[in-house]
């Protein structure tokens, strides 16, 4: 049984907190050479794929077969990696 933080489990916990570091770096590429917004991949796109990575990771290292958070989850850490990446963009000059 897995430990729970106010309806949270620890593994949602940490799953929120990668999303939020994804999406602060991605923010902090973005200001530190602006045509990385603009080139092939778009910044959105980094998120979903930094989200994709942190989830098969976890799930690779729990040797677990199943899926490590629920669809909830994904979109709720989906959610945080974006809006830490437009407050990153927003604050320090880059929209």
């Amino acid at each position: 049984m897995r430990r729970r933080l106010g309806g949270l489990s620890h593994r949602d916990v940490l799953f929120l907190a990668c999303n939020a570091a994804i999406g602060i770096a991605v923010g902090a590429l973005v200001l530190r050479w602006p045509g990385f917004a603009a080139g092939l991949v778009p910044p959105v796109l980094w998120l979903v794929l930094g989200m994709g990575i942190v989830e098969i990771g976890g799930a690779l290292l729990l040797g677990h077969g199943g899926p490590l958070v629920t669809y909830g989850m994904r979109i709720l850490g989906l959610a945080t990696s974006f809006a830490a990446y437009a407050l990153v963009s927003s604050a320090f000059g880059h929209a």
